[in-house]
Parts: C-alpha cells; sequence; structure tokens
C-alpha cells in the first residue's frame, strides 16, 4: 500500500544549515527557497527561535504540481519534513507527493548532503500489514481473507477473524481501523462493504480489549 514519504535529515545545527545553503545554489528548474513563508510559519508552528524552517517551492510542469516543501527541526533538533501541499486547493497523491520529494532528494538534498556529510533517512513509501503486525498475527489475517474473502457470516470464517483480533490486541499493534481500510481495498482486494465492515469491527474490537485491560 502507498504511503506519503517520510524524510529526516540528521546533523549538527551548523552542518543542516550549511546543507540548506549548499540546496539553495542548487535550485533549479522552477524551485526556490522562499525566506517570506519561513518566517510567516515560524509563529503558527510555535518554533523557538533557535528552532529551524525552511520552505522550498517548485512551480508547476507537465511531471509535477507546483507545490511548497517544508523542513522543520523535530524534537532531536534534525530537519523532517513536515508536509509537502499543493499550489492549487486539495491535497497531493501518495505518487504526486512522493514523485515531487524524490526529484528535492535527487537533484538538491543528497548532492549537498554528500558534501556537508549530513545523514539523510527516507522511507520506502510502501507499507503492508507486515509493518503493523508481527508475522504471527499477519498470517492470522492472511489466512482468514484467504478462506472468507472478507465474510464472517460463516463460525469458521468468524472464529479465525476473532483469532486475528485477539492476536493484533496481545502484541499491542497500533495501526487504526482507516490504515487497514485502505489496506484491505487496495492490497487485499476486499470490496468496499467488507472492508469498511472489517475494519470498524477491527477499531471496535481494539478500543473495547483496551478497556477490559485497563
Amino acid at each position: 500500500m502507498k504511503e506519503y514519504r517520510e524524510l529526516t535529515i540528521s546533523g549538527t545545527r551548523e552542518r543542516l544549515i550549511a546543507t540548506v545553503a549548499e540546496m539553495e545554489k542548487a535550485l533549479k528548474e522552477g524551485w526556490k527557497r522562499n525566506k517570506q513563508i519561513e518566517e510567516k510559519t515560524r509563529a503558527p508552528a510555535g518554533l523557538t527561535p533557535d528552532q529551524l524552517v525552511f520552505c522550498f517551492t517548485c512551480t508547476p510542469t507537465t511531471c509535477r504540481k507546483g507545490a511548497l516543501l517544508v523542513l522543520m527541526s523535530n524534537r532531536e533538533d534534525n530537519l523532517w519534513l513536515t508536509n509537502i501541499v499543493p499550489d492549487e486547493l486539495g491535497q497531493l497523491t501518495h505518487d504526486e507527493f512522493n514523485n515531487i520529494l524524490e526529484e528535492f532528494l535527487q537533484e538538491f538534498a543528497r548532492p549537498a548532503a554528500a558534501k556537508t556529510g549530513v545523514m539523510i533517512e527516507i522511507s520506502s513509501g510502501v507499507v503492508t500489514i507486515d509493518d503493523w503486525f508481527s508475522t504471527e498475527t499477519a498470517e492470522k489475517l492472511r489466512r482468514f481473507l484467504r478462506l472468507s474473502h472478507g465474510s464472517t457470516s460463516h463460525p469458521e470464517e468468524h472464529k479465525l477473524w476473532m483469532a486475528f483480533l485477539i492476536s493484533a490486541h496481545r502484541e499491542d499493534a497500533k495501526v487504526h481501523g482507516d490504515l487497514l481500510r485502505r489496506w484491505l481495498k487496495e492490497d487485499a482486494g476486499c470490496d468496499e462493504y467488507f472492508a469498511d465492515k472489517l475494519a470498524s469491527e477491527y477499531q471496535s474490537s481494539q478500543e473495547i480489549l483496551d478497556y477490559a485491560r485497563a
């Protein structure tokens, strides 16, 4: 299942500032650093004077939408990508977001990091149930889906579904039902009715079991 990629740039404050300076010198093909937006962002974001924020904009082309890319200090005082937002109303798709980020990485961030010695960490942009659950619990969900195609009407199907729900709770799985719904639709091939039903049951069951354990 596709997800928005995450970016963190780690290093000393001096190296992070030097890295952004190197990026800025290399900007081309409609990319610019926007210091005016940076200043306007500080107060709403609740940044202290020591925390960093850097804003980059790109103009629309045949391959990308016009957008604003924001890097900001995180709790560890590294830079992390807080968002990429389009110029127009709405939200970027996973592909649009990740393609803009990949261009920024390849053209500016990675070459700058090679000069300054900072570390770049980037997520893959793809997530599976193996990222959310243990191997055992993920296999319980897959077995249920193989045999039931999303239905819990038969006693054996219901038993398999319950086994997955209990296993997920025992290992304190953190994935929300909304993400599970997306995975059921996009990767598992469930129709909308069963994906919505199963995701709702999953979320409710985890909350009930949490309450019972408290």
